[in-house]
């Protein structure tokens, strides 16, 4: 499989993701990159009327893990940990996800993202370590 024919395998995992049906997130994926766009909508947000926290750390992990995971032909990896650092309120516009590879070691793939809003400040940053599963690919 090239690395093409994996990125755009990565992406229709993506995109028939059930969870996927809520948040409608486009991802796109490139070497050790990832970007994920979004558009806010109110059904995100907690009852002050801004985004919920779990939709920016689900932006987050899923930037990351789709910049480790294209560097991982064989296996499906998974989240070991995932910290978060909130930024910045968000209720309107496109919100970009870009996640990065950064290392691996042995057993472990580490990647940083970030989200930035329409005016391109950072809204909310990530770190992930993730490991792989016993699923194939």
């Amino acid at each position: 499989m090239t690395k093409n024919q994996h990125y755009q395998y990565l992406i229709e995992m993506y995109q028939t993701a059930p969870i996927n049906d809520f948040f409608s997130p486009i991802l796109t994926i490139s070497d050790q990159q990832a970007s994920i766009t979004m558009n806010v909508q109110s059904k995100f947000f907690h009852d002050k009327q801004y985004l919920h926290g779990s939709v920016f750390f689900k932006l987050l992990d899923d930037a990351a893990f789709f910049a480790a995971q294209s560097i991982e032909f064989d296996m499906f990896i998974v989240t070991a940990s995932f910290a978060t650092t909130f930024i910045r309120p968000v209720n309107q516009g496109t919100l970009t996800a870009t996640g990065t590879f950064i290392t691996k070691t042995k057993n472990q793939y580490f990647a940083d993202s970030i989200i930035t809003n329409d005016e391109n400040k950072i809204v909310a940053k990530g770190t992930g370590i993730f490991v792989k599963s016993t699923l194939s690919l």
